[in-house]
């Protein structure tokens, strides 16, 4: 990861000192020790299949990038002022540095995964990725009463099943054996959810990073509020 920042800045400096900041700011939101979960489901998803580790490191850059673009706007859509035990990028900076790192976040995925030039079938996926948790996160931030098909998206998809799924289907794993890790994760995702929702009420902030009451402050529609 050191090595690919190294390289971007050298470029970003190229285009204007200021723009190199930008850059800084998705860094420091990324070496900002998060869970690592989705580049770990998918580089043993791939390793147990294809020995390449070093091109396996370099995709996993692609799950953190993503992540981290949803993660700096969401929290600027809730309004959070704590992401890992810090402060969120809005709150530390401002509105457009959260919305233009987002976006480079994103930008530096989507360079390094249409860079090793993917089949269609694995562009199909890798997209309907991005668009799977875009839908999920919109229908919550306007309060669908549809919570499974919520947690399905932004959680049991996006966390889990399409980072092992891509994973198996960059390794070339057979459609038998990638529908039954499909099916696993997806039942891992939304165990994993119902969790998330009761430390999203009760949990204790300096354990979990993050504001322990903001579902019940922004009135989010989780299973949870509904039982």
């Amino acid at each position: 990861m050191r090595r690919f920042f190294k390289i971007k800045k050298k470029y970003f400096l190229g285009l204007g000192e200021d723009g190199s900041r930008l850059l800084s700011v998705v860094a420091d939101f990324i070496s900002n020790s998060g869970k690592l979960f989705r580049p770990a489901l998918f580089y043993f998803a791939f390793t147990s299949h294809n020995r390449n580790i070093s091109l396996a490191k370099k995709q996993c850059l692609i799950f953190e990038f993503i992540h981290s673009f949803w993660l700096i706007h969401d929290d600027l859509i809730d309004q959070a002022e704590l992401r890992r035990g810090k402060q969120t990028v809005h709150k530390k900076y401002n509105l457009a540095t959260a919305v233009l790192g987002g976006n480079l976040a994103l930008m530096l995925a989507d360079e390094i995964f249409y860079g090793m030039q993917p089949s269609s079938k694995l562009q199909k996926i890798y997209d309907s990725f991005k668009q799977e948790v875009l839908i999920g996160q919109y229908l919550d931030s306007i309060g669908s009463t549809n919570i499974q098909t919520v947690m399905e998206l932004k959680t049991a998809r996006y966390s889990f099943v399409r980072p092992v799924e891509i994973g198996l289907q960059m390794a070339g794993v057979d459609g038998k054996t990638v529908a039954y890790w499909k099916k696993l994760m997806h039942r891992i995702g939304m165990t994993f959810q119902l969790k998330d929702d009761l430390l999203g009420v009760f949990g204790d902030v300096k354990k979990i990073g993050k504001s322990a009451d903001s579902d019940l402050i922004e009135g989010k529609n989780t299973l949870l509020i509904q039982l």
